[in-house]
């Protein structure tokens, strides 16, 4: 047999290909996919009170896993932009989603409605899916 090929591969694509894998490419297929509304559980046990002031609806949430929290095992801890603790996804609304980030998922929320009268926010929890 010989050993020409019987097709030409064109090695300069190969770069991009390449790129992609390592992930150095832009991701402008992004989708942010609107997950479920929540009020934050908690809030009166961590930062709620001390910088409710600084807070506003359109501001983001950081949503982290606690897996090893004593209480349950599927708890998902909200921050704000300062990395400061508000509280928790409410334990009746967090299985899905904490599958999801198990599974390697990126979600994040964004706070919609803010009562002060007995400080309660409420959110929405999105997925950003590439």
């Amino acid at each position: 047999m010989d050993n020409k090929a019987l097709t030409k591969f064109n090695t300069s694509r190969t770069s991009l290909i390449n790129s992609f894998s390592a992930g150095n490419l832009p991701m402008p297929y992004a989708n942010e996919i609107f997950l479920l509304n929540i009020w934050i559980a908690g809030l009166n046990y961590y930062e709620g009170h001390n910088i409710e002031g600084e807070l506003n609806v359109g501001d983001k949430l950081l949503l982290k896993r606690e897996p090893k929290n004593q209480y349950d095992n599927l708890a998902i801890e909200i921050y704000d932009a300062k990395n400061r603790k508000l509280g928790y996804v409410p334990r009746a609304k967090n299985e899905v989603i904490s599958r999801l980030m198990d599974g390697g998922k990126l979600l994040y929320g964004i706070i919609t409605e803010i009562k002060y009268e007995y400080l309660e926010i409420s959110a929405d929890i999105f997925m950003s899916d590439f």
